[in-house]
């Protein structure tokens, strides 16, 4: 009887443990999972290469949470790594052009002649992302108009906003 009671009791003790330890388990996996949500979605992606001439060389990367990182390395207004606090709606409006202009539907990549400054230009459309890389002034109207779109639209912030400066 009593060798009975202290089975009962050995049993009654593992299941507890057993069930703190799936408890625990369980509160980890939905903190990894609201962090994982927690973390900034890369939205949109521009990078322009230098030329043998006065071409921008700066890449940007826009960001969920309203933020662009932006490193400007040759003929832009600022020169060095920034991130940057962008108005509400700013990415979502470059994203909805993307959409108007049919951006989906611009080739992967294209030819590139020698010497052209490459463009690597990352949307992403209803939850995919898109890549493509090209060169402004190719024979894809659609990339170059949206490719000049988001070049105005980093320049101008980068000339009218402090960012925060990337070591």
């Amino acid at each position: 009887m009593c060798f009975e009671r202290n089975l009962q009791h050995f049993f009654i003790v593992v299941f507890s443990l057993i069930q703190m330890q799936c408890t625990a388990q369980k509160k980890s996996k939905k903190a990894a999972d609201q962090n994982d949500s927690d973390l900034p979605e890369l939205l949109l992606y521009i990078q322009q290469s230098p030329c043998l001439g006065k071409c921008p060389d700066y890449e940007a990367s826009f960001y969920t949470g309203k933020k662009m990182v932006y490193e400007g390395r040759a003929h832009m207004p600022v020169l060095g790594k920034y991130e940057y606090l962008l108005p509400a709606d700013f990415t979502k409006n470059l994203i909805f052009e993307a959409v108007k202009m049919n951006v989906k539907l611009v080739l992967d990549s294209t030819t590139l002649p020698p010497d052209v400054p490459v463009v690597r230009l990352w949307v992403t459309i209803n939850g995919k992302m898109k890549k493509m890389v090209g060169f402004v002034g190719g024979d894809n109207q659609t990339f170059t108009n949206y490719v000049k779109l988001v070049h105005g639209e980093v320049k101008a912030m980068v000339s009218e906003q402090e960012g925060i400066k990337i070591p």
